[in-house]
């Protein structure tokens, strides 16, 4: 009898920081959906940062990133959780 592995744990989206930024709506299809505006570098697709708005601390794991009007656009999965 073969021995077997054990499944790979799955892993906690990295953590990055991006103190700039401002959100706006993003419409897509039918969807709108909040997009964090910033001239900071694209995060990686997957990583979980953490933003600051208007003095507020919000959590998101990356969606997608494009560029928009000299600015980094990102999208989230999930929406995005606000920080005590």
């Amino acid at each position: 009898m073969k021995k077997r592995k054990p499944a790979p744990a799955e892993q906690e989206p990295t953590l990055e920081v991006i103190y700039k930024g401002t959100l706006r709506p993003v419409k897509r299809g039918d969807t709108t959906a909040p997009n964090l505006f910033t001239k900071d570098d694209a995060p990686k697709k997957g990583s979980r940062i953490k933003f600051k708005v208007r003095g507020k601390t919000y959590s998101a794991i990356v969606a997608e990133t494009f560029e928009a009007d000299g600015e980094t656009a990102i999208s989230f999965k999930g929406g995005i959780t606000a920080q005590k």
